[in-house]
């Protein structure tokens, strides 16, 4: 002898009650229950909450939500900051202060101190140096190109009198 689904009626094998494992997830859950969990998705609760309003495990709910077609809701930890160097509004989390790397770079920037400019001692141009650079040296470099021009004139071979006398021819071993 045949049964009917309890849930959509098809003809089922006797001694079962439901078709289909959905049917029977739709058949174990009271309308009232269903109900109260679409109302309470659609408030925004999340699957947890909304467990522990209607007494019954998040699995469940989550199961039920799925059923019913229904969105995940869950606690972001992001929250919605404004950047204090655009005014540009972003979601981050706690610790994020700007939006983007350049408003951070901007800050950044904009907070150091300006450095000192110095000549390059080989070229002249302009260049800024740190203000424990300008204390330690005499010389600043705008490259090391520069600065091998330099230490080639004032510190190379030729910088030393015993490097400048002429040569001897050399011998060719005769």
């Amino acid at each position: 002898m045949a049964n009917a689904c309890k849930v959509c009626g098809k003809e089922i094998a006797a001694g079962r009650q439901y078709c289909s494992r959905k049917c029977q997830n739709k058949g174990m859950v009271n309308v009232e229950t269903r109900e109260k969990i679409v109302q309470l998705n659609r408030q925004g609760m999340t699957d947890a909450e909304t467990a522990r309003e209607l007494g019954i495990s998040r699995a469940r709910v989550s199961d039920l939500r799925a059923l019913a077609g229904l969105p995940v809701i869950g606690r972001s930890r992001k929250t919605r900051h404004e950047c204090p160097q655009c005014g540009r509004s972003f979601m981050a989390y706690k610790s994020q202060i700007h939006c983007s790397l350049d408003c951070a770079h901007n800050a950044s920037r904009a907070k150091a101190p300006k450095r000192p400019c110095r000549p390059c001692a080989w070229c002249g141009k302009a260049i800024r140096v740190k203000p424990s650079h300008l204390r330690r040296t005499e010389m600043s470099f705008c490259n090391k190109v520069c600065q091998g021009k330099w230490l080639a004139v004032h510190a190379g071979f030729l910088a030393h009198p015993e490097n400048t006398r002429k040569r001897r021819p050399m011998s060719t071993g005769a």
